[in-house]
């Protein structure tokens, strides 16, 4: 029949084998050189007879444990969710979110499965009160502008370093009636404080802050994570700049 090293047998197949070896047992022929004949491991052969004097099944099962050893206990996924639905943990990521209940002690899980239980109940997207796009809704009404300081936009970009896979942030905030560069800063992370300070500092800078709340510009920024943050809608609003 050829060699079988490596292969896979069916049961069927497994149960001829046998009925060889046992034939030839019979006739004074020992099973290990009846396995070497057939091309078979006399351990595989071994197995196989032990198996079936327990009355075990001769088909091929799935390798490794049924359950895993270490799999995640359902009330640390409903603590995985409970974390990442919570008002002061939304704007996280799945990566800070394991971080932070580790250090709190709360349950202990690598990213990836952070990260499975958040993709399996939809989750990784926007957490907040505010939701994803739809592709229906419809475009913001935007006044004409005039002047400088009448409507801030602002974001982040990678600049490449020269190792391979690791990136400075530039962030970079722009008034968009003149397209002067009001403020900029370079970081190793994109986080909200880095943001926060972008920000303060172009309001310090154009000392927006001794005008009246109406005539404040507004900010406009897509809908990063750093953009979302509770920090940045908080100190637009308490600045009266509508973001």
């Amino acid at each position: 029949m050829g060699p079988i090293t490596g292969l896979w047998l069916k049961e069927q197949t497994k149960l001829e084998i046998l009925t060889v070896i046992e034939s030839s047992r019979q006739q004074g022929v020992s099973a290990r050189r009846t396995c070497s004949l057939l091309a078979i491991e006399h351990r595989r052969g071994v197995r196989w007879q032990q198996q079936s004097r327990q009355g075990q099944p001769l088909a091929n099962l799935i390798p490794g444990p049924k359950e895993p050893r270490h799999r995640v206990l359902p009330e640390e996924i409903d603590q995985i969710v409970t974390l990442a639905q919570s008002q002061e943990y939304v704007d996280l990521s799945h990566r800070i979110l394991a971080v932070t209940a580790w250090d709190q002690g709360l349950f202990q899980a690598s990213f990836s499965t952070v990260y499975r239980v958040l993709k399996e109940r939809n989750l990784m997207t926007a957490r907040g009160p505010g939701r994803s796009h739809n592709g229906n809704s419809k475009p913001p009404v935007r006044k004409d502008l005039t002047g400088p300081n009448q409507r801030w936009c602002w974001d982040i970009s990678y600049l490449m370093t020269g190792q391979r896979g690791e990136f400075l942030f530039l962030y970079l905030l722009l008034d968009e009636w003149s397209r002067k560069v009001i403020q900029w800063r370079i970081a190793w992370h994109q986080t909200a404080e880095e943001s926060r300070r972008l920000l303060e500092g172009g309001l310090a800078d154009q000392n927006i802050l001794d005008l009246p709340e109406e005539q404040r510009p507004e900010v406009i920024n897509d809908r990063g994570r750093q953009m979302k943050a509770k920090p940045i809608q908080r100190l637009c609003e308490d600045h009266g700049m509508p973001q």
